[in-house]
Order: C-alpha cells, then sequence, then structure tokens
C-alpha cells in the first residue's frame, strides 16, 4: 500500500543505499506518465494520485539525505540529487493538475504542497544555489524555483505566505544574477531565463500592481532580463549566446502575455477572503488593465531601447567565415515581433523618434568637415527597425517613415561585400513593407 515507504525501508538501511535512492526516487514520479507502459487510463490515474499522496515520505527521504554527513568531495553531487528529487516530484504535481484539474468552479490558487516550501530545508537549500550560482547546484536549484512557481500560477494577489515565497525566489536570482552576469556560464545565464520566465508569467505583472515595496526588486530582474537579450553582442558568436538571447526575449514576451482581464475578477476573490492588498484605483477591468499598462510602460521602454541596439548585426558577420547567419536572422525575426508587440504597449512614437534621432545624427555627421560615414550596421539597424515598426504605426501621424523613404536612395551604401547587399536588401523590404 505504501509503495515510496516500501522502497525507502528497503534501499536506505545503509549510507551506500543513498545515491541509489535517489535516483530512484528521481525517476519514480517520471514514470508516473510514462506513455510506453500499455495501462488502463482510469487505472493510470488512480496509481498516480495514489503515490503522489507519498509525496511527502519521499521528500523528507531526501532531506534525510541531503543532510547527512558525506564526503565534502561527494557533497555536491548528492545535495544536487536531492534536489532533483524535490524538482522531479513538484513537476509531477503541475503535470498531475493539469490532467486531472480540481473538480470546483473556482482556480485553485496555490497548491498546498508549493505552500509548504516555506519551511522546507531543500527549499531554502535551493534558493541559497540560485544565490551563490553554484556550478553544480545551480540547475537543479532553477528547476525546482521553476517548478514551485508554476504549483502557484495562479496566486492573484498573493496571501503573506505565498507572497514570500514568489519574492524568495525573486531575492535570491537577483543576488545571483549580478554574479551571473559578470561570469561566462551560459548555462546558468539559461537558467536563470528559466527562473524569469516563470516569474513573467503571472506573478511578475500581479505583483507589480498589488505590491508596491516589490517594485524595486522586480525593477532590479527587468534589468537582468535585458543584459541577457543583450548576450549575442556582449559573449561573441556561438550557439549557446543565441540560446540565452533568445530565452531572454521569451522573458518580455511572457510579460506581455500575461491576462490582465483576469486581474480584477481573482483580485475581488482574494481580497474578499482578507487577504491584504493595495486597493484597486478602480474596479472598472479595463481601468485596471490600463493602469497596469502605465506601471510596466516604463520598464518595456527601457527594454525597447536596448533591443533596437541588439538587433544589429555584429561586426564579427563581415569577417567570420563561419559567421550564423541562420541563427541571427531567427533571432531577429523574434526581436522583431517583440518589438512591434512592445509598441503597443509603449507607442510607436517612441522607436520611430529613435530612429529619427539616430539617423538625422549621422546627417549631420556626414555634412561637418571631412566625410563621416555611419556605421553600415547602425544605418541598417535603423532601416530594419522602420520595417517592423511601419507596418502598425498609425498613418501619416510621423515624419520620419516618409522622410527616410526619400532618403533611401541617396544613403552611404557599401561598394562591396556582405554590408553592400545586406544593407540594400534591408531598404528594399522597407519600401516593400511601407
Amino acid at each position: 500500500d505504501q509503495l515510496v515507504q516500501g522502497v525507502i525501508t528497503a534501499v536506505a538501511a545503509s549510507a551506500e543505499g543513498h545515491d541509489v535512492l535517489l535516483e530512484i526516487l528521481i525517476a519514480l514520479p517520471e514514470e508516473l506518465f510514462n506513455r510506453k507502459i500499455a495501462i488502463d487510463p482510469d487505472r493510470r490515474a488512480a496509481a498516480r494520485h495514489k503515490i503522489l499522496q507519498e509525496t511527502n515520505v519521499a521528500l523528507n527521504a531526501a532531506a534525510t539525505i541531503f543532510q547527512a554527513p558525506v564526503d565534502p568531495q561527494v557533497a555536491p553531487h548528492r545535495q544536487a540529487k536531492s534536489l532533483r528529487v524535490l524538482s522531479s516530484w513538484l513537476d509531477a504535481h503541475v503535470k498531475s493538475h493539469e490532467i486531472d484539474p480540481p473538480p470546483n468552479s473556482q482556480p485553485v490558487r496555490t497548491s498546498p504542497l508549493a505552500r509548504e516550501m516555506a519551511d522546507a530545508p531543500l527549499f531554502r537549500f535551493a534558493l541559497e544555489g540560485i544565490r551563490a550560482s553554484h556550478e553544480t547546484l545551480l540547475r537543479p536549484s532553477g528547476d525546482v524555483c521553476v517548478a514551485v512557481l508554476s504549483l502557484m500560477r495562479e496566486v492573484t494577489p498573493h496571501p503573506d505566505t505565498d507572497r514570500a515565497i514568489v519574492l524568495a525566489i525573486a531575492e535570491a536570482l537577483a543576488q545571483g544574477g549580478e554574479k551571473m552576469k559578470m561570469g561566462s556560464n551560459i548555462d546558468a545565464c539559461l537558467v536563470a531565463c528559466e527562473v524569469l520566465s516563470a516569474l513573467a508569467r503571472e506573478h511578475f505583472p500581479y505583483l507589480y500592481y498589488y505590491h508596491e515595496p516589490s517594485r524595486p526588486l522586480l525593477d532590479r530582474l527587468a534589468d537582468l532580463a535585458t543584459h541577457f537579450m543583450s548576450a549575442v553582442g556582449s559573449r561573441g558568436i556561438g550557439e549557446s549566446p543565441w540560446e540565452v538571447a533568445t530565452s531572454a526575449l521569451g522573458v518580455w514576451s511572457h510579460l506581455l502575455d500575461h491576462q490582465t482581464p483576469q486581474l480584477h475578477e481573482m483580485a475581488i476573490g482574494i481580497a474578499a477572503g482578507g487577504a491584504q492588498v493595495i486597493p484597486l484605483v478602480s474596479t472598472d477591468r479595463s481601468a485596471v488593465r490600463q493602469e497596469l499598462r502605465e506601471l510596466l510602460k516604463p520598464l518595456f521602454t527601457k527594454m525597447v531601447s536596448v533591443l533596437m541596439e541588439v538587433l544589429r548585426y555584429p561586426k564579427a558577420c563581415e569577417t567570420q567565415q563561419d559567421f550564423q547567419f541562420t541563427l541571427f536572422h531567427q533571432f531577429r525575426d523574434e526581436c522583431a515581433t517583440l518589438l512591434t508587440e512592445s509598441c503597443r504597449l509603449v507607442g510607436y512614437t517612441h522607436a520611430l523618434n529613435t530612429v529619427g534621432q539616430q539617423l538625422e545624427r549621422f546627417k549631420q555627421e556626414g555634412a561637418g568637415q571631412g566625410v563621416v560615414l555611419p556605421p553600415w550596421e547602425a544605418l541598417e539597424g535603423c532601416l530594419f527597425v522602420l520595417t517592423a515598426v511601419a507596418p502598425r504605426a498609425p498613418a501619416g501621424e510621423d515624419n520620419v517613415i516618409p522622410q527616410t523613404l526619400e532618403a533611401l536612395p541617396s544613403l552611404p551604401y557599401p561598394s562591396s561585400g556582405v554590408a553592400a547587399v545586406l544593407l540594400r536588401q534591408t531598404a528594399s523590404r522597407l519600401v516593400y513593407f511601407t
């Protein structure tokens, strides 16, 4: 009847069995969703629910092994396995909730298991792994945090315990992120982006609206996401930096995708239960949505300015024979999508005026003493931004687009090489799309 407890009793009788037990406890919840085992769906569901009822038994065993004395050289790897046990069982609950949502009309705002993490030693250790950006522990620590946030996805606004858990993750990531920014560990950056995305899906915008004291911390996380977005330029050209930059774009996309219409309804339900929240400025759903947009607008305005720099061709594309144009163009297309969607929040004027100011500066530099040609990649980047923004910008409300179109024939196009092709190609696309 007690499968997990039976396995623990049989395997963990000696210290030599600890590593074996951890591997079993990692694999067991994953096998609950293994479709290669042909059994009746009802029987599968019954087995899944029965085994998941022993989650605390498995986690207590992992915590005991985690705290047991061990050789210092072995400790980090055993600690990492203990954290993987925690993330594996948390993930199993996430999947189980997706397959069989609770049968009531109200959304589940917090899994009891997620709330128990507030006092769980393994969860506190996962936070330390994030905070220290520990090479061995960072990946499993990040997986734990993502799973916890997934079990709390519909908490809005957060009761005190739930908010404390989310803010603890955010604080640990903000501290660890400073170390990641100074290093060159690509996997660490990817872990940070995954946790940032989990925060951005639901918790970031709602905390920003309801919990004003957390806004400086959330601003730091937004800056961290923007930093990772520029990984392509700062880390050189290679497959992993593109992956980091693309993951960071996803963080901002999640912020744009949050379901703000639910904000008002969920707030009323929790406020009625006595949760301490910032009073709504308005009970009108559209007004709440507009208030949140205004709060997030400065963050997106800053991000858009960086994004317009990031999407430029790197200098290496002219000289590096194995420059990965396909990866860059995929990344750039995602940049263009994020840029146009973000302009719906911050307004198209910001992007258009920024491009207009850059083009005017290029013009003035070229008109001075001596011929000062603008960097072709900067000029091409301006045209690319206009191509992305122009189709959605209100027609006839700016001078930048028509003036640029008039100036296209007289631009200082390079006479040869990759730059000559790329700049002319982008100029042609601007004409086509406008």
